[in-house]
């Protein structure tokens, strides 16, 4: 009895699920119009194809860094006897300001030594100076005296071979002319110890001179000046502290110049050298390019820095790469852009007046910055919407109402995606659809929205939500 009571109840709670789902899970019937029932293609909204004729603009980041920071050492040994206030560190400093001064009374003593010594020097000159003058009409009137014992000599030596004079005579006029001869001798020797004599006084004085100027410029190395424009970024010494030749004293931010050091990709690298290899690479003398290094020309390029909706800009000059190469852990070439004027802003608002425009008066050392290159090339390159390029390098072109999907190389893909065709090639203007489709495939029919079919197609779905009466 109990089955049975167990079996009824089951048939009883299967009849009532039939007889719900009957009434309540069937999907009811959407009314079609004519036009739909006739027109099965689905309808889908295009746009035309365009011609890219701008530069790509090549994009990187990194951060902006001092283009070179100047060690400042001592030049001399002494004490620091005075430190300006307004060159302490993080103060701007402009060329020639103070920066430190080190206790001079040793350089200039020997200063005043130097100069002493020279004039020595000098006194002693004049003195030989004089002795050589005193010294020319002493020897003229000695070769003019030997001259004349020369001549009489000469009377003798005839006397006595007429026998007119004796032999003591003749002896007695040659040892005389003997003592003329070394008197003359003398004066000569002396003539020319006394011109040697001047020639060291004045190599001596040469020296002396040199060492004068090496002081003096010890005497002017006591003041240490800002050698350039920047910012002082290290202080290492203070008053009071004694110093040696070579100690870094202050380290110099140079101001007048940045640089950023960004990566550059592969595709992008091609690029760039697409467009530099006639530059880099010199045909006319044999060379090949395995046998040139990577170097190129400069590029124009552009520094932003985007703060709170305001983009701050700088031009700038792709100089050049840095490294050895590609590194191996991105796989990507380090580049070189140099900013020579980072004073020079430029300032692009895009808050609408919503909120302050904040920029920055200048690029300043560690801001991380994007890159933006501009490359050009002769390849035919075309642009569409982003939507309208799909997943994999496609599009879906309309031709004949029929969807036919073409690949494509996507080059620079932003608002606008940039590509080209690496096979079959689309005319500009060919209709691309770009709105979304659950499935798609080649053939499949399609008919492209117009405004009539864009204004009227939500009313239609209005109506059809309606309830019938």
């Amino acid at each position: 009895m109990r089955i049975a009571i167990n079996i009824a109840v089951s048939l009883v709670l299967l009849g009532v699920g039939v007889f719900c789902f009957q009434l309540f899970g069937q999907k009811p019937e959407i009314p079609k119009s004519d036009e739909d029932s006739a027109d099965d293609r689905v309808l889908v909204e295009t746009v035309p194809i365009a011609e890219f004729a701008g530069p790509l603009w090549l994009e990187s980041s990194g951060e902006a860094k001092t283009y070179r920071v100047l060690t400042v050492g001592a030049e001399v040994a002494g004490r620091i006897i005075n430190r300006p206030e307004e060159t302490r560190g993080g103060k701007f400093v402009n060329p020639g300001d103070l920066l430190f001064e080190i206790d001079p009374l040793n350089y200039q003593l020997e200063v005043q030594r130097l100069q002493a010594e020279i004039a020595r020097e000098n006194a002693e000159l004049n003195s030989i100076a004089v002795e050589l003058e005193n010294l020319r009409p002493l020897l003229e009137i000695a070769q003019e005296d030997l001259q004349l014992q020369q001549r009489q000599t000469v009377r003798i030596r005839q006397l006595y071979e007429r026998k007119a004079s004796t032999e003591t005579e003749l002896e007695t006029m040659l040892r005389q002319e003997l003592t003329k001869r070394t008197a003359v001798q003398t004066l000569i020797n002396q003539q020319a110890q006394l011109t040697e004599q001047r020639a060291t006084k004045l190599a001596q004085r040469q020296l002396f001179e040199a060492q004068l100027k090496r002081a003096e410029a010890d005497v002017a190395r006591c003041r240490v000046e800002a050698p350039i424009a920047g910012r002082l970024v290290r202080d290492l010494v203070e008053q009071g502290n004694f110093v040696r030749v070579g100690d870094t004293l202050v380290e110099i931010s140079d101001a007048s110049q940045m640089e950023v050091n960004c990566p550059l990709q592969a595709e992008q690298l091609g690029w760039i050298w697409a467009q530099e290899a006639l530059k880099s690479i010199d045909i006319s003398n044999g060379q090949s390019a395995a046998q040139v290094p990577a170097e190129i020309s400069p590029v124009d390029c552009e520094v932003v820095y985007e703060f709170d909706g305001v983009q701050t800009l700088w031009d700038a000059k792709l100089i050049g790469f840095s490294g050895l190469g590609i590194d191996r852990t991105t796989r990507m070439m380090p580049a070189r852009v140099r900013i020579e004027q980072p004073h020079a802003t430029r300032v692009i608002d895009s808050t609408n007046g919503g909120a302050i425009a904040v920029a920055p008066p200048v690029l300043i050392s560690g801001m991380y910055v994007k890159v933006r290159i501009p490359a050009r090339t002769s390849q035919q390159l075309y642009q569409l919407p982003r939507e309208a390029v799909r997943p994999g390098g496609q599009i879906w072109s309309v031709v004949d109402g029929q969807v036919e999907i073409v690949p494509v190389a996507v080059i620079q893909q932003n608002e606008q995606t940039v590509f080209s065709f690496p096979q079959a090639t689309l005319d500009v203007g060919a209709p691309i659809i770009v709105s979304p489709l659950p499935s798609v495939y080649n053939g499949m029919r399609v008919r492209e929205a117009t405004d009539s079919h864009l204004g009227d197609e939500p009313q239609d779905r209005d109506e059809s939500r309606e309830p019938t009466e």
